[in-house]
């Protein structure tokens, strides 16, 4: 996150107010959880109508040699599937880079945002696209591979050194 930043909850404070929405932040950015975390963050999802789960990578990277598998982290699939999985409706807000493999993520999210690679006011934009201050009306920049047969972007560049370029 920039140091003078606007969150996305920061983003839905200023555009709802901090007592409109239930805000919990458990699951790490290599999609790690624990046992307490999943527990808590299934139970306030089960409370309400509409979760929204901001999942993706650090926003340091940028290009496909920066990680050597293409999926997002295991875990955040397994998170959004465990929120869906209490009825809400799960709303995936995803940040990163690049294009990510989502796995499950598609048959359990009513709905995914991406937000590629965030800048300082990401966390105001969305909150806006959110709650439909904004209509997110572009097109995506890139194609987004549905599984890995659509991956022939990611292959790790070789030099003549064998060295390789990640």
């Amino acid at each position: 996150m920039f140091p003078y930043g606007v969150s996305v909850r920061k983003g839905l404070e200023n555009v709802v107010g901090n007592d409109s929405f239930t805000y919990f932040n458990g699951l790490l950015p290599n999609g790690s959880i624990s046992d307490a975390n999943m527990a808590k963050a299934v139970k306030l999802a089960g409370q309400h109508k509409y979760t929204v789960a901001v999942i993706g990578e650090s926003s340091y990277t940028e290009k496909p040699g920066d990680i050597d598998d293409p999926a997002l982290p295991e875990g955040q699939g397994k998170f959004v599937e465990a929120l869906a999985a209490t009825y809400t409706k799960a709303i995936v807000v995803l940040f990163g880079g690049r294009p990510r493999l989502l796995g499950p993520i598609p048959d359990h999210a009513a709905a995914i945002i991406d937000g590629m690679l965030p800048c300082e006011l990401s966390g105001q934009a969305m909150a806006e696209i959110l709650y439909s201050d904004v209509n997110p009306s572009g097109k995506l920049p890139i194609t987004y591979p549905k599984d890995s047969a659509n991956r022939s972007y990611y292959e790790p560049w070789q030099s003549g050194e064998d060295t390789n370029c990640q």
